[in-house]
């Protein structure tokens, strides 16, 4: 994004190009999370508009991008950490440290859904809890492609 001060002639443009960020989750330094809800005007500027889990709003001068004010994507790899898992007949469930929970359809992993209990319980994270190893099946899972739209096939 433009690092140019906000005037008359260039609010359009932070407003076009922030408009992909709408409903997008951002995370701070210290891990807390806020979704950015739009481009607000104020009496004396534009601002960046975001709220916090309990919907508390902050505004952060458009002077410099979200990541200027030290903000990323929660989407990036080292945010989503992982907390917990569990399973039911049909589904993986991964708790993340920052509370959300990601559910995926156990025939989205061949290996995952013909192994026994026994062997489902046996895992542990890796990667700084950004994936899922399970050792007694070799096989490994990373949060991040839970997030996929479309169930991920195994390479290797």
């Amino acid at each position: 994004m433009n690092n140019d001060l906000v005037s008359s002639d260039n609010w359009q443009t932070i407003i076009k190009e922030s408009e992909p960020l709408l409903d997008k989750v951002f995370s701070d330094e210290k891990g807390n999370t806020y979704q950015f809800i739009g481009v607000i005007h104020a009496s004396d500027d534009y601002y960046y508009g975001m709220t916090n889990t309990l919907g508390k709003l902050k505004m952060l001068s458009c002077v410099v991008d979200l990541e200027g004010h030290g903000y990323k994507l929660a989407t990036d790899s080292d945010s989503i950490t992982a907390k917990t898992i569990r399973f039911d007949d049909k589904h993986l469930h991964v708790e993340l440290e920052d509370g959300r929970v990601i559910s995926t359809p156990m025939d989205w992993y061949k290996e995952l859904q013909q192994a026994t209990y026994s062997q489902l319980k046996n895992y542990q994270f890796i990667c700084r809890g950004t994936g899922i190893e399970w050792t007694d099946l070799d096989y490994q899972l990373s949060i991040e492609s839970m997030l996929q739209s479309v169930p991920l096939q195994k390479v290797a």
